[in-house]
């Protein structure tokens, strides 16, 4: 499959990318669409791991812009982001 022209640039050392009006670039199979997002606050340093059976992208924890430690877990299921009690 050809690059698409309209996904969003490659980018390193992050684990998801965040944009001030909380909006982000998702891809439906088809093409990329523009979601507004629902989900964890902004923050760096996090753990994220793909839960292959679950089919679960999983967020845990890191550190806020304030330098506060998080110790949260999130899920996100490819369409909406629930967090884990």
């Amino acid at each position: 499959m050809p690059p698409d022209p309209a996904a969003p640039p490659p980018s390193a050392g992050r684990d998801l990318v965040y944009h001030d009006a909380r909006n982000y670039l998702a891809w439906d199979g088809a093409a990329w669409r523009s979601e507004w997002f629902v989900g964890p606050p902004p923050r760096y340093l996090t753990g994220v791991a793909y839960d292959r059976l679950r089919q679960r992208l999983v967020l845990f924890g890191g550190g806020t812009t304030g330098d506060a430690l998080l110790g949260d877990t999130w899920e996100f299921d490819g369409v909406t982001w629930a967090r884990m009690p």
